[in-house]
């Protein structure tokens, strides 16, 4: 299931935790030097883009299984000048000597799903999402534990033209379910993961550390990027599989109202029919 340098017998995972730290929208596809120092994953079709670390697992899953689609804009080694000046600097560079680099995704017009597997120890993983083309891309990136049951976080991230890297830091299994909300038809798209050591001193100032948040990501005017956190609704196992959430329950409390005055109307119709062969019926 997971592509892994070690076994999943080798792999002892601690309960699912996820926090993002931050978001780097400055590095674009430079990440030689600023990520990946213990290993990465370019999304290009050659496995020799990948040097996945022996403490971690990580798996892609389309939302019909099997792979997500997989897309090239473009790649430099082909020779394809197309767009190379103006868009050049947001592709990832192949591997970390910089020879060459590649502006390539795993996208789906649904979702598809990062389970990433990383064992006791907190680490920092990063997801690199790049809207090459520039068709104005919006996803959700759903941060689910293990079982893909429990919600650990919710992001809306949209305006990543310059290319972003999705920072958080993690320990055990975590599901990284990224969803497509573009407006225009298009699709949701990750170029690349990255693994560092993890940092237990990063915070993020503000939050409490024992509730979940979900974030919304926005690029201002003004060229920064904002956090607005509010509190979410956590998933539990009826919500994750679509069953009895309060729009079921009302509907079914409807249709009861309608069934129990359909048994009142038949019983009085019924009560008024036998009144009327009472009357015809002859006295003994």
């Amino acid at each position: 299931m997971f592509a892994a340098a070690a076994s999943d017998s080798d792999l002892k995972s601690a309960d699912s935790f996820a926090r993002l730290i931050s978001i780097d929208r400055t590095t674009r596809g430079n990440w030689p030097g600023n990520y990946g120092s213990e290993g990465y994953a370019i999304i290009s079709g050659n496995p020799a883009h990948r040097k996945i670390p022996a403490y971690a697992a990580i798996d892609f899953e389309s939302d019909w299984g099997g792979l997500p689609m997989f897309y090239t804009w473009w790649d430099q080694d082909d020779g394809d000048d197309y767009d190379s000046i103006r868009r050049e600097p947001g592709a990832l560079f192949k591997t970390p000597e910089k020879t060459s680099r590649i502006a390539a995704c795993y996208y789906s017009g649904g979702f598809f799903t990062v389970i990433v597997d990383v064992g006791r120890e907190a680490k920092i993983l990063s997801l690199y999402m790049h809207d090459y083309d520039e068709h104005s891309r919006s996803a959700n990136v759903v941060i689910l534990d293990e079982n893909g049951r429990e919600l650990i976080d919710y992001i809306e991230v949209s305006g990543y033209e310059s290319g972003w890297y999705l920072r958080f830091q993690i320990s055990g299994v975590v599901q990284f379910m990224i969803e497509d909300t573009s407006p225009n038809g298009m699709n949701a798209c990750l170029s690349g993961v990255f693994f560092d050591p993890g940092d237990p001193g990063i915070i993020i100032p503000g939050i409490n550390d024992s509730q979940t948040e979900n974030i919304i990501l926005n690029q201002d005017s003004d060229s920064e990027f904002s956090f607005d956190f509010f509190p979410d609704e956590r998933f539990n196992e009826n919500e994750a599989s679509g069953v009895f959430d309060g729009e079921f329950i009302m509907a079914l409390s409807l249709l009861g109202i309608i069934y129990i005055v359909f048994l009142l109307g038949a019983a009085t119709l019924t009560s008024r029919i036998a009144d009327k062969f009472k009357l015809f019926k002859k006295a003994p």
